[in-house]
């Protein structure tokens, strides 16, 4: 049920965020106010800060059960960094798995310490650095890119009159024009924008004053990267499926 689902994650995923930018706005705003500061002084930076900062702060602040307030919050931020961790590592294995054809369990298992290793750095003194660098641009750049280049391809390349046949044949509700006009216009233009106005804000500040060495290494250099790997894993398949 494509159509269905689709529209069940992002209605919960939109609600979730709106849920969640109340309540830290909220809180923010009390312990600005509280403190007799700016709401830009105990916003922590945001992301990271957030969480680690912001949140135990107002915890504390309760008049009672901090420490069950406590506990059930990082159980819960545990539990959602786990989830997270094994939605990531799926989309990878899934990609090699039906490229390739490779055994699940071996390709999980050769996938999950690939990415263990990788991810060591951010246990470095300059890891909370790194992974600000690195979030910073694969949340802006890459993903809005790869979703830029395959709704281009899906809605001009592609027959999206099959794709939508295929939807509205297995999907409670039906996908119309309005879908397309999305696809073909709406949706590729608000992207190109956000993705233009980002680039230009990027050139003309400098990511938190970052060095333009460590900008290019772990940000700008992503999206030829994956770009990079991408062709690589191409030429893998054809070569692959011509033995």
């Amino acid at each position: 049920d494509i159509s269905n689902n689709a529209f069940m994650t992002g209605f919960a995923d939109t609600s979730f965020s709106l849920l969640a930018g109340i309540t830290v706005f909220s809180i923010i705003g009390y312990m600005a106010g509280s403190q007799g500061k700016e709401v830009s002084e105990v916003a922590g930076g945001g992301g990271i800060g957030l969480a680690f900062i912001v949140f135990p702060e107002a915890i504390n602040s309760l008049p009672s059960l901090n420490g069950i307030f406590g506990a059930v919050f990082f159980l819960v931020l545990a539990f959602a960094g786990l989830t997270s961790a094994i939605s990531l590592t799926e989309v990878v294995v899934s990609s090699f798995i039906d490229k390739f054809h490779y055994n699940r369990r071996k390709t999980t298992i050769v996938i999950i310490i690939i990415q263990g290793l990788i991810s060591m750095v951010y246990a470095t003194g300059g890891g909370l650095y790194i992974l600000d660098i690195v979030d910073h641009f694969i949340n802006n750049y890459n993903i809005v890119i790869s979703g830029l280049i395959e709704i281009v391809l899906i809605a001009w390349v592609y027959k999206l009159k099959d794709f939508k046949d295929l939807i509205n044949r297995v999907s409670e509700f039906r996908v119309g024009i309005w879908w397309d006009f999305c696809l073909k216009f709406l949706t590729p233009v608000f992207l190109a924008i956000f993705l233009a106005l980002k680039i230009i804000e990027d050139f003309r500040v400098p990511y938190e004053n970052y060095p333009q060495a460590a900008l290019v290494g772990l940000g700008w250099s992503m999206p030829i990267i994956a770009f990079i790997v991408g062709i690589v894993l191409a030429k893998l398949k054809e070569k692959y499926i011509n033995k």
